[in-house]
């Protein structure tokens, strides 16, 4: 088992820019059995 825990060194909005394709990345390896779960705040 693998726990990773983030911080974000930069700004909210910087780091929203990306959560969309962050988050069909892990749809993608969540529908082929790579990932488990994943919890974002």
């Amino acid at each position: 088992m693998f726990i990773a825990i983030l911080t974000y060194k930069k700004s909210l909005g910087k780091v929203n820019r990306f959560l969309a394709a962050h988050r069909e990345y892990l749809a993608k390896h969540y529908s082929i059995g790579d990932s488990l779960r994943s919890i974002m705040k």
